[in-house]
């Protein structure tokens, strides 16, 4: 897209989990109780760049990024100043490894939440977008990187940029 903005991240599975494995069906309520106390088997979550954020300051923006759960944040990487095309690397804590519980998981409604912030230092930072990513898309992840179209939030109509996850 022409002048939209940019996100991308991966993900992949780091191990195999026994949810949901039991058969015994005089267990099968406790079983599921259990299960949901487990964690997710873990994803290691890499995010890798934005493209063409849009200006939160005179000339440029200080983007950064958060990722939540439902109501928790669950990760922030570090700022990177004075760019609209950042690229996040280990110095800029760009990955993550990812292993709520299944019921913690399942239970947000929204899936995980990336949200593309300009760090101000005197007032309120500004939203520059988000990219929403289901349960079923993470959990499909086999370590490709992925590109999803930015969304600004707040606005009648959207502003919309690619964005890479792996």
């Amino acid at each position: 897209t022409g002048q939209g903005k940019a996100f991308d991240f991966s993900a992949s599975s780091t191990g195999s989990s026994s949810f949901m494995e039991s058969d015994d069906a005089s267990n099968i309520f406790q079983d599921l109780q259990d299960d949901l106390r487990q964690r997710i088997p873990p994803l290691l979550i890499e995010i890798v760049s934005c493209m063409n954020l849009p200006v939160a300051d005179l000339i440029s923006s200080d983007p950064y990024v958060s990722v939540w759960l439902g109501r928790d944040r669950v990760h922030k990487t570090k700022i990177i100043m004075k760019t609209l095309n950042p690229v996040f690397t280990i110095k800029h804590n760009s990955m993550f490894l990812f292993e709520p519980t299944a019921l913690e998981f399942f239970q947000a409604s929204r899936g995980v939440i990336f949200k593309v912030k300009d760090y101000d230092a005197v007032s309120t930072h500004d939203d520059l977008g988000q990219v929403t990513v289901s349960q079923r898309e993470l959990l499909n992840c086999n370590g490709e990187r992925i590109e999803y179209d930015l969304k600004q939030v707040g606005k009648d109509k959207l502003d919309v940029s690619q964005t890479f996850v792996h």
